[in-house]
C-alpha cells in the first residue's frame, strides 16, 4: 500500500499568461470591429485625423491625409457643428451615401472627442437604413 503524499497547504502555482499583443494593434482592431463609422476630426479645420475601416467604407476619399470631413460626408455643416459644440451640445444630422450598389441612410453625431477638450471632435455614423 502506498502512503498518501503529505499536504503542504500551499495552493498550486498557476501559470500567469500575459498578453503579448501590441496594444496599438489591439486598439485598431477593436475600433475597426465596431459596426459604426468613427472618425476623429480637428475642430478648427475639420481635417480627419484618424478613422476606422467602416468610416472609410462609407466615405471613400477619407483615407487621403488632410481630407476635410465636410468634403466626404454629405450635409456636414461646419457652422452648425461649431455652434453646437460651443454650447456643449452634440450636433446630429442624417445623410445618405451610396458606398456600393444601394444607397444607405446614416445618422451622424458630432461631439467633443476628449470630453471638454475643444481641439478634437468625434464623428460617429450609424446605419439607420
Amino acid at each position: 500500500m502506498t502512503e498518501p503524499l503529505p499536504a503542504t497547504g500551499a495552493p498550486e502555482e498557476e501559470e500567469q499568461i500575459t498578453p503579448s499583443m501590441d496594444m496599438d494593434l489591439f486598439r485598431t482592431m477593436l475600433i475597426d470591429s465596431v459596426g459604426v463609422g468613427l472618425a476623429v476630426v480637428d475642430s478648427t479645420r475639420f481635417r480627419i485625423l484618424m478613422h476606422n475601416a467602416q468610416f472609410a467604407d462609407w466615405f471613400p476619399g477619407a483615407e487621403e491625409p488632410g481630407t476635410a470631413v465636410y468634403s466626404v460626408v454629405p450635409d456636414f455643416d461646419t457652422d452648425a457643428v461649431r455652434l453646437a459644440i460651443e454650447h456643449g451640445q452634440t450636433h446630429k444630422f442624417e445623410t445618405q451615401v451610396k458606398p456600393k450598389r444601394r444607397q444607405i441612410s446614416l445618422a451622424i453625431e458630432v461631439t467633443n472627442a476628449l470630453g471638454n477638450n475643444p481641439n478634437a471632435l468625434l464623428v460617429q455614423c450609424q446605419n439607420v437604413s
